[in-house]
């Protein structure tokens, strides 16, 4: 006996006969025959449930069966078609039942369902994408929310959530604040981050690249360019959505003669002429920076470092790549004693 059922399965198989699931409450994503009667050509042969649980019939558009029993779907489908048809007679049928889990949002489209399965599992899964609010993650069945879970917290105690079943979706959405990082990052692009988090974090989260110039780094906000710090009070407030971050490269100059750190020296706090002295270690006793020999496309220019503390701004240029800065030694006066006072940053840019 037990020959002979297998016999006409395979038959059935080979034959292109679908095999009937079971009767169990449809879900989105279930393959199902809708056969209408009488009617060959209103018929559906094979459609598929939506992720809003509908199926979409001809004559009355989408009707929403996901839930309901095959023959209780089939009594729905007959009422929406009495409009149209006298005494219609339908047959729903289960050509094959969705095994897998939706994901709107997140880096896959579909998990593959198994027993156990939680909220939290899949939001740990998932959790490696970059921008997720995993604090507000949505599970929709049959058609309906089921709710909103902060998967994150439930994960960290210990806790799974809700029980998925085949068919749900899980609906990720990306933290509220897109915050648009771009330089000298090693993942230029927007960044999403909390409410609570901070210009530095997004930064942070773009992730800064070998030579990143992280005193100069520039922020459009409203229509407003400000020049921060990553390490200073301003770069530690709350990100706004809409920010622009622009982290740019340092320059390198050559810095030689009576400094502390001679040779290539890589300008991340600033491109003034005294940012490059102060960056080399400053200069060592005698250093001469009165007369400071900056050489800079072929030309050599004298500065007169000392007079930019006073206030004299055309006395501490900004500086390019490939600039070349010499500090002489003087016999006299001691002005490397000038760079151990306080008052030196707010002569970097």
């Amino acid at each position: 006996m037990i020959r002979r059922v297998a016999a006409f399965v395979a038959a059935l198989l080979v034959g292109g006969i679908p095999v009937l699931v079971a009767a169990s409450p449809l879900r989105s994503g279930d393959r199902i025959s809708v056969t209408i009667f009488n009617h060959p050509d209103l018929t559906i042969p094979q459609g598929t449930i939506d992720a809003d649980g509908k199926i979409a019939v001809p004559l009355v558009g989408n009707v929403a069966i996901a839930g309901l029993e095959p023959e209780a779907a089939a009594n729905r489908i007959t009422v929406a078609l009495k409009s149209y048809l006298r005494e219609p007679s339908v047959t729903v049928s289960v050509l094959q039942q969705n095994s897998a889990i939706a994901v709107v949002g997140g880096p896959v489209s579909t998990l593959a369902y198994f027993p156990g399965m939680s909220l939290a599992g899949v939001a740990l899964s998932e959790s490696a994408a970059p921008g997720l609010d995993l604090h507000h993650v949505r599970v929709d069945r049959d058609g309906k929310t089921l709710g909103t879970f902060d998967a994150q917290t439930l994960a960290h105690d210990g806790h799974s959530g809700p029980a998925l079943e085949p068919g749900d979706t899980v609906v990720f959405a990306l933290k509220p604040i897109g915050v648009l990082v771009s330089g000298d990052v090693k993942t230029a692009g927007m960044q999403y981050v909390d409410s609570n988090q901070t210009i530095a974090d997004a930064v942070d989260q773009a992730g800064l690249g070998d030579n990143a110039a992280v005193g100069m780094i520039d922020l459009l906000r409203d229509g407003q360019h400000t020049r921060i710090a990553l390490s200073s009070a301003a770069a530690l407030q709350q990100a706004k959505d809409g920010d622009v971050v622009t982290v740019p490269e340092a320059v390198i100059v050559s810095v030689g003669g009576t400094v502390a750190k001679p040779g290539p020296t890589v300008l991340t706090a600033g491109t003034t002429l005294v940012a490059a002295i102060y960056t080399a270690g400053g200069p060592i006793q005698y250093g001469d920076i009165s007369h400071t020999h900056v050489l800079h496309d072929g030309t050599e220019h004298v500065y007169d470092v000392a007079r930019a503390f006073q206030g004299d701004a055309s006395q501490n240029p900004h500086l390019s790549d490939g600039d070349v800065i010499e500090v002489p030694q003087s016999r006299h006066v001691n002005l490397g004693e000038l760079f151990g006072g306080i008052g030196v940053v707010h002569l970097f840019w």
